[in-house]
């Protein structure tokens, strides 16, 4: 919300997402004057800012298309429960 003291939902969503994956992309990449911190790691440091820094609802939706990015593929024509890739 700097420099116009916006918060909470007053702060534009894309402004919100930038933050939230800022974050998320300082903790995990490393830098010249720390080493990254792991997945595990960012998604609690992520999850204790949530309500207080960061948009609780970013930061979920954040966390669940990180945990599916890294979710094993599922080969084309393959069912998975009631789930069909054809």
């Amino acid at each position: 919300g700097y420099p116009n003291r916006l918060s909470s939902t007053d702060t534009p969503l894309a402004a919100r997402i930038v933050c939230a994956c800022d974050i998320w992309d300082a903790l995990t990449h490393d830098r010249p004057y720390r080493v990254a911190i792991g997945h595990h790691q960012a998604r609690a440091a992520l999850k204790g800012m949530a309500g207080a820094s960061l948009d609780p609802h970013v930061v979920g939706a954040l966390l669940r298309a990180e945990r599916a990015r890294r979710a094993p593929a599922v080969p084309y024509g393959v069912s998975v429960g009631a789930l069909s890739v054809a």
